[in-house]
Parts: C-alpha cells; sequence; structure tokens
C-alpha cells in the first residue's frame, strides 16, 4: 500500500504566532481559537443559532476551533474542527473539549485551490454541525474541562510509565505510540505524574474511497483526575494517504510520523517545550526543562555515533 507523507502545516514560527488566542466579553460567546482565521469568531456569531449561543455565554463556556491544511499528490486537504470546553482568565491553556466535530474538505490542488478558503470551508462545515447538535450533548461532563478542581492519587516516580492523553488513537497505533515515545526514553525524561504526551488523531474516508490519516503531537501538564489535559501550546500535526486497506496501520503511521517529527525538534522553549508553561497545573510544577534538555542531549550522542 503506497502513501504519500504529508507536507507539515505546523512550524514554530506559525505556532508562536497562533497559539490559542482566547476572546470574552461579557454577554459575548467566548472562543478559543486554533482556526488561522480571522472569521472564526464572526462566523459563530452568525452561523450558531441563538438560543445555542445564550446557553453557552450563560454556562461560561467557550467554542474551540482548528483547521489544518495539506498538500499532497495532487490534492489540496482541509481539516475543520469545533467542540465545547470552559474559557480560562489567567493565560493558561483552555482544557481539551471532551469531543468535538470535525469536518474533512477535499479540493483539488489546481490553480483555483486556496489554502485560506479550503480552511474556511471545513471550519463552516464542523460549525455548521455544532449548530444542529442538540445541546444536552454538546454540554454533556463539561465539568471535567473546569480550569480548576480534580484531584491526584498518591503515585510514585516510576520511569517506566508513560503519560498519554488525547482522542481517537486505535489499538494499533497506541502500542506503537508507546514503543516509539519509549525508543526516545519519555519514561526517564520525563516524570510521567508531570508532564503527558498529548495526541489527537482521526481517520477519514475520501470520496474515491482512500483513508486520509490525521496525527497531532505536542507536550502538556497531566491534569488532575476528573480533568482533561489541557490543549498543547504547540504541536506538530501531519497527514497521510493509504489505499483502502488497513485504515489501522494508516494511523500508526500518522502518529509516529507526528512523534518523531515533534521529537526531533530543538528541545528548547524555541523548539518542543514553547509554551509549556501555559500548560502548568495548580499545585504542580513542571519539570526542569534545561535539565531534561540535558539529559536528552547526553542519550542522543551515543545513539547518534551509533
Amino acid at each position: 500500500m503506497q502513501r504519500s507523507r504529508a507536507y507539515l502545516s505546523a512550524n514554530l514560527l506559525a505556532a508562536l504566532l497562533s497559539t490559542a488566542c482566547l476572546t470574552a466579553h461579557a454577554g459575548k460567546l467566548q472562543v478559543v481559537d486554533e482556526s488561522y482565521s480571522s472569521d472564526f469568531a464572526l462566523y459563530l456569531e452568525e452561523t450558531l443559532p441563538a438560543p445555542l449561543q445564550a446557553a453557552l455565554v450563560q454556562r461560561g463556556l467557550a467554542v474551540w476551533g482548528r483547521t489544518e491544511a495539506y498538500e499532497l499528490g495532487g490534492h489540496g486537504y482541509c481539516i475543520g474542527s469545533v467542540g465545547i470546553t470552559t474559557a480560562t482568565t489567567d493565560g493558561r491553556q483552555p482544557r481539551a473539549p471532551l469531543e468535538h466535530i470535525t469536518r474533512f474538505v477535499q479540493e483539488v490542488a489546481d490553480d483555483q485551490w486556496q489554502e485560506t478558503v479550503c480552511r474556511a470551508t471545513a471550519m463552516r462545515a464542523a460549525v455548521e454541525a455544532m449548530g444542529e447538535t442538540e445541546l444536552a450533548q454538546l454540554v454533556d461532563n463539561l465539568d471535567q474541562t473546569l480550569p480548576g478542581g480534580g484531584t491526584r492519587a498518591v503515585e510514585a516516580a516510576d520511569p517506566k510509565v508513560i503519560e498519554i492523553s488525547g482522542s481517537g488513537v486505535g489499538a494499533k497505533a497506541r502500542a506503537a505510540l508507546s514503543d516509539a515515545l519509549s525508543a526516545y526514553q519519555i519514561g526517564k525524561l520525563f516524570d510521567y505524574r508531570q508532564i503527558t504526551t498529548y495526541v489527537d488523531t482521526e481517520i477519514f474516508e475520501l470520496d474515491n474511497g482512500d483513508s486520509a490519516c490525521y496525527a497531532r503531537v505536542g507536550l502538556t501538564a497531566r491534569a488532575p483526575q476528573g480533568r482533561q489535559s489541557r490543549l498543547p501550546a504547540y504541536s506538530t500535526d501531519t497527514m497521510f494517504v493509504a489505499a483502502p486497506g488497513d485504515d489501522e496501520a494508516c494511523q500508526r503511521d500518522a502518529v509516529l510520523d507526528a512523534v518523531g517529527k515533534h521529537f526531533s525538534q530543538p528541545w528548547t522553549t524555541d523548539g518542543i517545550f514553547a509554551g509549556l508553561e501555559k500548560t502548568r497545573e495548580d499545585g504542580l510544577a513542571l519539570p526542569d526543562l534545561a535539565k531534561v534538555a540535558e539529559q536528552h542531549a547526553a542519550q542522543a550522542e551515543p545513539a547518534a555515533a551509533k
């Protein structure tokens, strides 16, 4: 089965410039914007039914939105996702939505194809689907997105444990993910009680029957029990297109590609640690990132020589 590697859309500069931007005004719908579009908040206001908007405002909830765009195999592909979370007011990242509505758009990458239009089309489709969803379904168990609260069990340090959070990871992809993170010795470099590797992945079926497999990887602080992990401030995403067959293998390859690209970047606050302080949890210290980077460099040198 042949696969085409996606163009990596999340570079460091773009991520730093577009890190989740929260707009919050009294009486207005709050927005967590990772959509790469200045029109996202306006489109929500114009498209979501007024009763739904009023209910979200009354509950102090926010709409999260994100888009991705790729060019591969002569086509352009765009993903638009929206979900409900609880807004933050202290500069920290909001928690990841429990579930999100995702819409996928495929357009021929000819002279007429424009990334901004493709992103907007995918986002509009996701927002319209949210507007057709029952409120009870959207707000179910949203206490898990509250900024504070939750509990922490007393746990012993264990370098063999690697904490993984996120959504959509199938069994085959999860097993490969664990092996890949172990190869980076993540368990030794990070205390699982402090840091989790956030992974968001999904499989889409294209019009011709092929599969498009998306994966996003980043670091975030480990959430207390009863709470969702905070969205990573910086992440790396990728996508594969595969002929009909084993969707799990396609997803596994996308996840491994995202992991490899993310952790091969500089282990600095200008690299994979960018914005990590925005994911901190109450009463939980982040690891000494300089020490982590030093230990990573020490283990990487013998591996490179070998």
